[in-house]
């Protein structure tokens, strides 16, 4: 990509990060509809065939502008699936996932790290990206997905680093977000990371690149 072109995508990017941050602050605003929303895409989800036909899950514990992951975790480990969660490494995009004990309380397994983020303990067994687990349910979170599967993250490139590293057995990569950041158009390059589904409180979407979408 030319020295141009990039800079017009990271001015693209840097409009529509803005434009979300505001249509999510706005939708979370108010309590009772944002945890509605949230109750219904945890519904949604563990009734799935996604998350029925998945060994392990991948998952990010919530902020408050975020879908609420907590009962979602709670329902993994109660269903005997390997539940892994993020946490940040440095400043510089390296990320690593690490699986929760299901014989051990969350919180005596999670601290406060990077960014103010709940995240998980070094202690615990860390995932290693080149034997990837099959039958993995990636969650992934973003400020906006597209229905054609491109991903507006936050713009440190955790996870389009971290997916980038998995080999083996690719996981079901799926957009977990509110019905609200689903837009048409997402800016993205070449290294940015998409997904195969959006998962919202209207529903469980496959997404569909521009060229099958005849």
């Amino acid at each position: 990509m030319r020295f141009s072109d990039e800079t017009e995508l990271m001015e693209k990017k840097r409009l529509a990060r803005q434009a979300m941050r505001k249509a999510i602050f706005e939708f979370t605003a108010e309590k009772n509809r944002a945890d509605a929303a949230s109750k219904k895409i945890e519904r949604l989800l563990l009734g799935s065939e996604l998350y029925a036909a998945s060994d392990a899950v991948f998952i990010f514990v919530s902020d408050s502008s975020e879908v609420e992951t907590r009962g979602i975790i709670a329902s993994a480990l109660k269903n005997k699936k390997r539940v892994a969660l993020p946490r940040c490494i440095d400043a510089y995009g390296t990320m690593e996932f690490y699986y929760l004990d299901a014989a051990l309380p969350f919180e005596v397994q999670t601290e406060i790290g990077a960014y103010g983020i709940t995240e998980p303990k070094t202690d615990l067994e860390k995932v290693d990206t080149k034997s990837f687990p099959h039958g993995a349910l990636f969650l992934v979170p973003a400020l906006a997905f597209s229905r054609d599967g491109r991903r507006l993250g936050k713009g440190k490139g955790f996870y389009d680093r971290y997916i980038a590293r998995i080999s083996y057995a690719f996981p079901v990569l799926a957009g977990l977000c509110f019905s609200c950041q689903i837009i048409n158009d997402v800016p993205s390059g070449v290294r940015d990371a998409g997904v195969s589904h959006i998962v919202c409180e209207d529903g469980i979407f496959p997404c569909v690149p521009p060229h099958d979408a005849d």
